[in-house]
């Protein structure tokens, strides 16, 4: 059984908020509506007992599976984008396969005929399900444009841009992948063969063992062996972990920054790209739909992936709500964003119109990243072909260098 931390309402409107032992999500749901409640909301409770969690390890495989789950919703929800948020949720109800996506539906659609609320308020009761991003610019769109589709469609269309450059970061970097992949495999299996072919050979021998040829064996043998596998996966492991949580720190993540902004073979440019095409694409639509220059920097900046441009937009809206300092005079008070973009974003909001510049340059620095992702793939993959050869020599050469020295040692 697991614990579940819920908050319900019952018909008169008293809130209650404990936890329940069951089974699934979906039983909880179902206890409470049997006992005359109406639940808002229902989570895993965490007590102290389970302050690490080892499905952080998995988190990546989840939060991809919850990541295509909420797109489906949205899509859904788009084709009931001109009936009530309560025809719309009802409907995803039936449709929805998931079956924790299914629970929080029929959450949402409770809170929602309970407070008589939009579609933004009701993803933001489940949070941390929804970010607080994808909430914003749902609510933002019904507030300002009174048309949630803007937000959900949005939502959508940043979903397969993000996707997108996903596939072109793996084609710069599968092959590089696979042939750094085929290097483990080879010395792995050539390591234990050198000692178990040149042992015998050497024993009784007064010919020293070639050092090239021990270091390679006893490398290879440790990487092979049980151990050795453990190790490499709980590297991979830690790095993931490493990246994902250690980099919470800001100067970390700043660091992170400028390293990532600055590689060769024009990998920064292409990081630096992506960074400005989410802002732009974000910005541009959010813009659009009326909400306040301050209020649009602040919801952009968590979804960016840049600590650098994440500071920068949380800096572009603390003086606008302050000083009601223009967002491109702060832009260019921050020194993060580039001549270049400046130079094309500037008459858009010298016009008062952002959202025509912005979203045209979105497009055109998908173009540059499109144009860079091929030779930057071509380049990685000459790069690791050439390391990839290197190392096979090395090998060959510890593999042969026992027995030169073996037919130097009879001749002598």
């Amino acid at each position: 059984m697991t614990i579940w931390a819920y908050e319900a309402y019952s018909g008169s409107g008293q809130r209650y908020a404990s936890q329940i032992d069951a089974a699934t999500r979906n039983d909880a749901y179902d206890r409470l509506v049997d006992s005359g409640l109406l639940p808002a909301q229902i989570v895993p409770y965490r007590g102290l007992e389970r302050a690490f969690d080892v499905s952080m390890v998995m988190s990546w495989f989840t939060d991809r599976r919850r990541d295509a789950s909420k797109m489906n919703l949205y899509e859904g929800l788009l084709l009931f984008g001109g009936r009530t948020v309560d025809e719309a949720l009802s409907a995803q109800v039936e449709y929805v396969q998931d079956p924790e996506l299914a629970v929080v539906v029929r959450e949402m659609l409770a809170y929602h005929r309970f407070h008589n609320v939009g579609l933004g308020p009701c993803m933001a009761s489940q949070r941390p399900y929804f970010s607080d991003a994808e909430c914003n610019i749902v609510a933002a769109a019904e507030d300002h444009a009174a048309d949630r589709n803007i937000g959900l469609q949005t939502l959508i269309d940043n979903r397969n841009r993000r996707k997108k450059f996903s596939g072109l970061m793996l084609k710069a970097l599968g092959p590089s992948m696979v042939l750094l992949t085929m290097c483990y495999a080879v010395c792995a299996f050539m390591g234990p063969k050198i000692h178990e072919i040149y042992d015998p050979m050497f024993q009784g021998s007064d010919v020293p063992f070639p050092l090239m040829s021990e270091v390679v064996a006893d490398i290879g043998s440790f990487i092979g062996s049980p151990l050795g596998i453990l190790a490499a996966i709980a590297a991979v492991i830690g790095a993931r972990l490493g990246y994902r949580y250690a980099l919470r720190d800001p100067r970390l993540a700043d660091l992170f920054d400028r390293v990532r902004f600055k590689l060769p073979f024009r990998l920064g440019q292409l990081c630096e790209s992506i960074v400005l095409t989410n802002f732009c694409f974000l910005y541009g639509h959010l813009r659009r739909t009326g909400a306040d220059y301050g209020d649009v920097a602040e919801w952009v900046a968590p979804t960016l992936g840049s600590r650098r441009y994440e500071a920068a937009c949380l800096y572009i809206a603390k003086r606008h709500r302050q000083d009601q300092v223009q967002a491109y005079d702060s832009m260019v008070e921050t020194g993060v964003f580039g001549k270049m973009f400046l130079q094309a974003a500037g008459p858009g909001f010298a016009a008062g119109k952002p959202e025509e510049v912005l979203i045209p340059l979105a497009a055109r620095y998908e173009q540059q990243i499109d144009s860079m992702s091929t030779p930057i793939a071509w380049t990685l993959s000459m790069a690791s072909g050439a390391v990839t050869s290197a190392f096979i020599t090395c090998i060959m050469l510890a593999t042969y260098l026992p027995s030169w020295a073996l037919e130097s040692h009879a001749q002598i």
